[in-house]
């Protein structure tokens, strides 16, 4: 199964007016496989895409090396997709927040479970404008194709109108574990 989300009013992380965005979801791929959107990110879990229009976002986990793939496109640049080498092994839950900031020099940056793995400038050097240009909804467990979707399990997914510190995406991490483990308690 997978939702579909139409763009506006609820997302002004993508609108215009917003060169920031976080995107965070706790993930778990229970198989891999090799089946891509046309951006090349495989078991896309998260997207954002666009049909005539340039301006797209996709979250995946590439099927042979489990590492969490990202792929932004937006306005005045060229594509750019990035292997982030940063892993979400399988039948295993894995917190995942990525940030772009296109402010001065434009930087992505993967946490996993809170922590800080990946800060990527060189990747995203040329890339200027927002994501406001997709005009397509945002999906969750498929690509904006809706084929081969993801397979596994995905919860608390997230979209904030900008970039977060490392000490937020620490507590965002903190916040949700501790909801995931209320759920859990048995009553009485």
């Amino acid at each position: 199964d997978y939702i579909r989300a139409p763009q506006d009013p609820y997302a002004p992380a993508l609108d215009e007016n917003s060169n920031s965005l976080t995107l965070s979801g706790w993930i778990r791929p229970t198989a891999l496989n090799t089946n891509s959107t046309n951006h090349s990110i495989q078991n896309c879990w998260l997207a954002h895409s666009s049909g005539s229009f340039n301006d797209n976002m996709e979250l995946g986990v590439d099927a042979s090396t489990n590492d969490i793939q990202v792929y932004f496109n937006t306005s005045g640049s060229n594509s750019t997709n990035a292997s982030t080498g940063v892993t979400a092994p399988l039948d295993t839950w894995t917190h995942v927040i990525v940030t772009l900031n296109l402010n001065g020099t434009p930087t992505m940056k993967v946490y996993k479970n809170g922590n800080l793995q990946l800060t990527d400038t060189s990747t995203w050097s040329g890339t200027n404008g927002t994501l406001d240009n997709a005009r397509a909804e945002v999906t969750i467990g498929a690509s904006r194709s809706f084929r081969d979707p993801f397979t596994g399990f995905i919860q608390d997914v997230r979209i904030y109108e900008k970039d977060m510190t490392d000490e937020q995406a620490a507590m965002l991490y903190g916040m949700s574990s501790l909801e995931a483990k209320m759920k859990k308690r048995p009553e009485g």
